[in-house]
């Protein structure tokens, strides 16, 4: 699940459910821990599944990318950065074999793909 929470009380703002029987990303195997947009305003959640983007405020899904559908998460932070110009980071494996996306943040499309990568550090 992702949750958003408020700081200072840690009351609830919002849950999205990952879980399979009331699931709203699926059932991801990896999850890994969401980057903040420079704004604020939209959370990046990448999953075995793809990316997805969530508007902080609510939770709601503003995209999804699922080109990389079932490929595992490569990186120990998780293979995914944003960088604040609104390009996107993504790194996976699958079957030992790197891939590297490049994502607008604004609206998921892939600008870039490489599979020439051995790891990004």
């Amino acid at each position: 699940d992702v949750v958003a929470m408020r700081a200072a009380t840690g009351a609830v703002i919002w849950r999205l459910s990952s879980h399979a029987e009331s699931s709203d990303l699926g059932e991801p195997r990896d999850t890994v821990a969401p980057k903040l947009s420079p704004d604020g305003q939209s959370l990046y959640v990448a999953t075995n599944l793809g990316v997805y983007a969530l508007h902080t405020e609510d939770g709601s899904v503003l995209w999804t990318e699922e080109r990389n559908r079932n490929n595992e998460i490569a990186g120990d932070d998780g293979g995914l950065e944003v960088a604040p110009d609104g390009l996107m980071v993504f790194e996976t494996v699958n079957s030992g074999q790197h891939g590297l996306y490049g994502i607008l943040a604004h609206n998921g499309s892939i600008l870039w793909s490489s599979s020439e990568v051995q790891h990004v550090y």
